[in-house]
């Protein structure tokens, strides 16, 4: 029979683990996302996706803009395709920081991941990163536009 004491050892052993376990979540959630931890390919995209709300805010047409950025109208036009399937499924306006800003907003830090595992073709990942955000229905149609956008963008 386990004495008493060896119990309340374990169980203050379990707790300790928790309580760090819980400490380094808070801790990790508190951590604002820089750009420079992106790959080139979430760089692209969360700038591009920067480039699309200061053309909406001016009144341009993005697709020149991203036409000169990329040096491709093809890409710039699958770029415009992949950010409209976004807006129509993501659940709030999506936010975006100023170029400038090496910080990333929650949005921003989700897409350079998901244009990261899109450039990869890694469904999975790419799932994973919207569930809870994206109504299932609408994860295959976001990863074929975001698969176009990247390949097209590399």
């Amino acid at each position: 029979m386990p004495d008493r004491h060896s119990a309340d050892r374990r169980a203050d052993r379990t707790a300790a683990r928790t309580s760090a376990s819980r400490a380094a979540t808070v801790a990790r959630l508190g951590q604002v996302p820089r750009l420079s931890d992106s790959s080139l390919r979430g760089c692209r995209a969360v700038m591009a996706i920067r480039l699309l709300a200061i053309c909406s805010h001016a009144e341009r047409d993005p697709l020149v803009e991203l036409t000169r950025r990329f040096g491709s109208v093809t890409a710039a036009r699958l770029f415009v395709e992949f950010s409209q399937a976004l807006a129509t499924c993501w659940p709030d306006p999506v936010r975006v920081m100023r170029p400038c800003c090496p910080l990333l907003s929650a949005d921003e830090s989700a897409v350079a991941v998901m244009a990261e595992h899109a450039g990869a073709g890694d469904r999975k990942g790419f799932a994973a990163v919207i569930d809870g955000l994206v109504r299932p229905d609408r994860h295959d149609r976001l990863f074929d536009t975001a698969v176009a956008a990247m390949a097209a963008i590399h």
